[in-house]
């Protein structure tokens, strides 16, 4: 937890000092203008379509949908849930942060020929990058073996007697590798689609590029049901007892301490004399 705080803290800190150092506007805005220089065709049908596609209410919908499908592939509510919230805490905080630090979207006489109006939200960091960096974070968290969600045991691969890796470890790994390097494409389309068209800095981007992974995979870690150990697993079953008869024991050294005898007839006495006399006379 204080490591999410810490993430925020710094990234609000960050987002002032952009503010304060002219150097910082100046190179950002002449990013904006060389992006924006030739945006014409193919590349601003991708940067507008972007824009359309990662907008607040169709990124409500796609992190609602992201959430039902991780549900019932991995049937089980909670992971849906879990996954939805790794990628939504991210995206509402950048929105927090916009309110913070209340950083003006770059000026529109940058733009030769603007292609999307200007929103009147605030510029830092970029919320369109943010949204699609949350929602890769969710969907790469939410595979098997991701952190955050039931996967192997401990994080450890398994092996044969030969120490060869198991092919599904293999496998697993390959569509994350897939799943990492996809990720890396749509967050890099989405953060030079926004600088392009002129709606956010570079240095708006680049904040939502670090800001939300971090607070996304630190969620994930804090939701993980691996964090809780053996103990959460319940009670640990019963061993069965061996089969057979128990082994005897060693005989107790020496002769058996005799008791006093409880039952049987008591020792006899001397027999009484009969006839005697009983005094004399």
């Amino acid at each position: 937890m204080a490591l999410l705080v810490a993430a925020l803290f710094l990234t609000v800190v960050a987002g002032y000092a952009i503010r304060g150092l002219p150097a910082v506007g100046e190179l950002d805005r002449a990013v904006v203008r060389a992006a924006s220089t030739g945006l014409d065709g193919a590349a601003a049908g991708l940067a507008t379509g972007i824009d359309l596609a990662l907008g607040p209410l169709s990124a409500a919908l796609l992190m609602g949908v992201m959430v039902v499908v991780v549900g019932v592939l991995r049937r089980s509510a909670w992971d849906g849930l879990r996954t939805g919230l790794v990628a939504l805490v991210p995206w509402v905080a950048v929105e927090g942060i916009k309110l913070v630090v209340r950083r003006p979207r770059p000026d529109a006489d940058l733009l030769l020929h603007p292609l999307v109006l200007s929103p009147e939200s605030f510029s830092y960091p970029s919320g369109h990058t943010a949204v699609a960096a949350a929602l890769c974070v969710g969907i790469l968290c939410s595979l098997p073996g991701g952190r955050g969600v039931r996967g192997r045991p401990g994080g450890q691969d398994s092996r044969d007697q030969q120490g060869r890796r198991n092919p599904a470890d293999r496998r697993v790994d390959a569509r994350r590798t897939v799943g990492i390097v996809l990720a890396v494409l749509v967050v890099g389309a989405t953060a030079w689609s926004r600088v392009a068209l002129g709606l956010h800095h570079p240095t708006d981007v680049l904040a939502s590029v670090l800001l939300v992974p971090t607070l996304g995979l630190l969620l994930a870690g804090l939701l993980d049901p691996r964090r809780s150990g053996p103990a959460s697993a319940g009670p640990a079953p019963a061993r069965p007892a061996p089969a057979g008869p128990a082994p005897a024991g060693p005989a107790p050294a020496g002769p058996a301490r005799a008791g006093p005898a409880s039952a049987g007839p008591a020792p006899a006495g001397p027999a009484p004399t009969l006839g005697a006399p009983t005094s004399q006379g």
